[in-house]
């Protein structure tokens, strides 16, 4: 599902901190403000396995990594037909010391709990903590929102950890070639003065 907004201009990449994650985009889609940098498309994340989402090749984000605004199930079990989620424990984010939200990774499996195949996929999922709202402005809707809207970051680990190893290689050879020539004439040079 393509986002409502226009297109960012070119060379724009999307790499938001955790806080600004929280702070700028998911507050603010949660309350309904708009906001014209918002490039992020709502999709079901829980219900398909991360590589049957609608991925494509969004320019504006990082190689391997999407983002997704997505509602999270009420149960604590994360299935989809051919496999599941496992979650990991809260981390806090702080803005200005104060706990603006969490995050929880979650790791893609094929297959049933506890026998799954891990797989490569990540997703990094991002929740308001709803104690920074005012008690009086917490109405039923803010708070249902709250507890099950979130902004998910998926990452394929495998395809970005060999990338980053293959340019690490053709740096460390790039570095490591000498050029003999250069180095002939550089020893001439000194041996002549």
């Amino acid at each position: 599902m393509p986002s409502t907004c226009p297109c960012p201009p070119p060379g724009f990449r999307f790499q938001p901190s955790d806080a600004e994650i929280i702070g700028f985009y998911l507050i603010n889609k949660i309350l309904g403000r708009p906001n014209a940098f918002d490039v992020i498309s709502t999709v079901d994340v829980y219900s398909n396995s991360p590589d049957q989402l609608p991925l494509g090749n969004a320019g504006h984000f990082e190689e391997n990594e999407w983002y997704f605004y997505t509602t999270r199930p009420n149960s604590s079990h994360f299935l989809t037909k051919d496999g599941y989620f496992a979650t990991s424990m809260d981390e806090q984010i702080f803005h200005n010391n104060q706990v603006v939200g969490f995050k929880q990774i979650l790791r893609f499996y094929l297959g049933r709990p506890p026998t799954g195949m891990k797989t490569n996929w990540v997703v990094h999922e991002f929740r308001v903590n709803p104690n920074i709202f005012p008690a009086g402005k917490l109405d039923n809707v803010l708070q249902v929102k709250l507890s099950s809207f979130v902004m998910c970051k998926i990452l394929h680990t495998q395809e970005l950890f060999i990338k980053l190893s293959e340019k690490r290689v053709r740096d460390e050879r790039d570095s490591l070639m000498i050029d003999t020539d250069e180095m002939h004439s550089k020893r001439l040079n000194l041996q002549i003065r």
